[in-house]
């Protein structure tokens, strides 16, 4: 009897593993077979022959992941890090990209002007020069741009009409590090006319695809500028694609670059500001009001806090929100709408590090596993709670193993678990 279950479940298993295998066609071809009056005991035992099979693939499948498991990591990493550089390569493309366009654009527009200029000339093009003789209204901004901005990506595009999606005119789009230049046509001089000036934190990119009269435009995309937004038909996919990269990008870095610089001089006027205070406090004003002093420095660095802690908790950085909570928490500035936000992330990220504390998987390893979440809340003031939780749990566990441990904390001023003696009984 084992063994035919074995042989039919072997032949299942062969059905199952071929290429051109069919679900439809081999169910049909089992009930076909059976004999007419004892379908029920039949289909029974069709039905419990697909529940071995199905336990017996999900067993192979779990013990497969768990001998793969490491390779899993590794080809992760790989991946990572391919993706990495073909980023890297995709920059350098869409910069010569640029250039050749730039050229191109040069040679066929100013080609009398290229023929009198000299070598050196021709060869140090440069792209702000080009934007400058096309569009009027931009040579005073591009001049005068930091060392550290750039001209990440310019080109023509359609507008199209918001309501009816027709074709209006080409207008001219100079995206910039922290910038976004809309240029209408102009019947002078330059091609173009500066119409409008866009913080990148005020815009969004969104890809649309249009499928009206059964076709599918895949050239178009939109800008959310507050409080409208207006439409725009690339050449193809492919440049719509790198105008909408290069503008999130765009914006990542400058969010990126804002918090480091906000955080820095933040960090340093606090330091320059408690050191003044604390030589001529007694002198000049009391220690209260000078504690009520506002610094709009601190306002707008806590207007975005929230935003950089929500982005530290996604990404599982309880270090850096631990810090910038006690960053907050020293700060002299108080506004109760920002403070009631913050107390909200404070409680979330205290519930995400008692988790780490209290889930089974913290305990493999000893107190050393946990060392780091006790360390934080105990940062942020709930070392009570830490060690509170993790009692509970390893008593749990020692109660269903059979084991009892006795604790006897060492009481100091940390209540680190590192260094508590043990006494186990049996």
């Amino acid at each position: 009897m084992i063994s035919s279950n074995t042989m039919e479940n072997s032949m299942i298993d062969d059905h199952f593993s071929e290429e051109d295998f069919d679900a439809i066609s081999y169910v049909r071809d089992q009930l076909r077979g059976m004999k007419s009056g004892d379908e029920t005991r039949q289909l029974q035992a069709f039905h419990a022959r697909l529940n071995v099979a199905n336990a017996q693939s999900s067993e192979l499948v779990k013990k497969s992941v768990f001998l793969n498991y490491k390779k899993f990591i590794d080809t992760a990493r790989e991946v990572s890090y391919l993706e990495r550089e073909i980023y890297e390569l995709s920059s350098l493309l869409s910069d010569q990209r640029m250039l050749i366009e730039t050229l191109m654009q040069m040679t066929g527009e100013d080609r009398s002007s290229i023929g009198t200029a000299s070598l050196h000339t021709s060869f140090s093009v440069n792209p702000m020069n080009v934007l400058m003789q096309k569009m009027d209204g931009i040579a005073s901004m591009l001049n005068n741009l930091p060392t550290s901005d750039r001209v990440i990506m310019h080109g023509e595009v359609v507008q199209l009409d918001s309501d009816n999606m027709r074709p209006q005119h080409n207008v001219m789009l100079i995206l910039l590090s922290d910038r976004l230049l809309i240029g209408q046509p102009s019947s002078g001089k330059y091609r173009f006319q500066l119409e409008s000036s866009h913080p990148l934190n005020n815009i969004a990119a969104v890809n649309i695809k249009d499928r009206e009269n059964g076709e599918t435009v895949t050239s178009m995309f939109k800008l959310l500028i507050f409080p409208g937004q207006r439409f725009f038909l690339a050449e193809n996919a492919r440049i719509k694609k790198e105008w909408l990269d290069c503008i999130e990008n765009a914006k990542r870095e400058l969010l990126h670059e804002g918090s480091l610089v906000r955080q820095a001089t933040i960090r340093g006027k606090r330091r320059h500001d408690l050191s003044a205070k604390m030589e001529l406090g007694n002198q000049f004003m009391p220690v209260a009001e000078s504690v009520a002093i506002k610094s709009p420095d601190e306002s707008a660095w806590l207007n975005e806090l929230p935003a950089e802690l929500d982005d530290c908790i996604a990404h599982r950085d309880m270090e850096h929100a631990v810090e910038l909570i006690m960053e907050w928490k020293s700060c002299n500035t108080k506004e109760a709408t920002i403070d009631a936000q913050l107390t909200l992330r404070e409680t979330q990220i205290v519930q995400l590090l008692s988790e780490k504390v209290r889930r089974p998987g913290a305990l493999h390893g000893g107190p050393r596993a946990i060392k780091k979440a006790i360390n934080l809340l105990t940062i942020l003031g709930r070392a009570s709670q830490a060690v509170d939780l993790y009692l509970k749990k390893r008593s749990t566990v020692l109660i269903l193993t059979g084991t009892f441990t006795m604790v006897f904390p060492i009481l100091d001023n940390h209540l680190s678990l590192s260094h508590y003696p043990r006494f186990t009984c049996y």
